[in-house]
């Protein structure tokens, strides 16, 4: 009897300590520096007359983790491809701490659309950040305004 006892005990750590593993190169896949939004910062902010969406994030950050590929799955549409600018901070990474302190990130995620020709921020609450289709909704409505 303990010896069955023991091997259980041995087959559910094993078992524990693959799902566990799994999970984690699963998760690595996830974190949102593994996505490219395919501009820099200097490179977003040259052209003036596109409006920028700024999302400051860290790899750490499990909301960051679900949001970011959602977000790169909206911005892959054409409506927002060609009339929104993407770019992705790190809010660990040093060299980004004067992008972190100008938009007066104090946590993460944080989404910011920085609209030129108007010269203003428009935060993006997380509440509207929460599924494809809420972003899709906030980011048309603000695409809308703007254009109003």
């Amino acid at each position: 009897m303990f010896k069955q006892s023991l091997l259980l005990i041995l087959a559910l750590v094993a078992i524990t300590a693959i799902i566990s593993f799994s999970g984690n190169l699963m998760a690595l896949k996830a974190l949102p520096s593994s996505y490219d939004s395919g501009l820099t910062l200097d490179a977003a902010f040259k052209d003036k007359s596109t409006p920028v969406l700024v999302e400051f994030y860290t790899d750490s950050c499990r909301s960051c983790q679900i949001l970011t590929p959602m977000l790169h799955g909206v911005m892959q549409e054409t409506r927002f491809k060609n009339h929104l600018r993407w770019v992705m901070v790190n809010a660990e990474d040093a060299n980004n701490a004067p992008f972190v302190n100008l938009f007066g990130v104090d946590s993460v995620p944080t989404v910011v659309v920085f609209d030129f020709s108007r010269m203003k921020k428009h935060p993006i609450p997380l509440e509207a950040l929460e599924s494809p289709q809420e972003i899709q909704t906030t980011l048309s409505g603000f695409m809308r305004n703007r254009d109003t």
